[in-house]
């Protein structure tokens, strides 16, 4: 006796799955074909939602909300000041006997105010990197590339 044989002498309140909507009063007897007809109607709703080129979709970043509430008072009658806004920059490829010092007082000639440290790199023995902080007012003059040595990488 085959699987169907046995599944049409069940009462029709009987099912094999307790949670089969067979079970329940009232309810149609499954279809043969639903697992079929489910498999298909799954395969044509990806197909829907991977239409794009060569089967890849584009991905959107969301991006993070930032913080719109700066507030900058000019009330210079207070004891208290505030202290400019200072930028970093990446100043690599620079050759490997140059020291901080040296390249600061080249640098100090455009910005009085700049501080230089020595990053520690692993192609140590090609070149050497260092960080540089100036004010926020002078990045766009320190992004000239005449002030700086040739060959020189600078970058925020």
């Amino acid at each position: 006796m085959t699987v169907n044989a046995v599944v049409n002498t069940l009462p029709k309140n009987l099912s094999t799955n307790r949670n089969s909507e067979a079970a329940r009063p009232g309810a149609s007897k499954p279809k043969e074909n639903d697992l079929m007809n489910k498999q298909i109607n799954k395969q044509a709703i990806t197909s829907k939602m991977v239409k794009s080129d060569n089967g890849w979709r584009s991905v959107r970043y969301k991006s993070k909300p930032r913080n719109k509430h700066q507030i900058v008072r000019q009330n210079k009658n207070l004891t208290i000041k505030g202290v400019p806004r200072m930028t970093s920059l990446h100043v690599s490829r620079v050759d490997k006997d140059t020291s901080a010092e040296s390249l600061a007082l080249i640098i100090k000639e455009h910005f009085p105010e700049v501080q230089v440290q020595q990053i520690a790199e692993k192609f140590r023995e090609m070149y050497v990197s260092f960080r540089g902080t100036i004010l926020d007012e002078n990045f766009n003059k320190a992004m000239n590339p005449s002030i700086w040595p040739a060959g020189a990488c600078i970058s925020r």
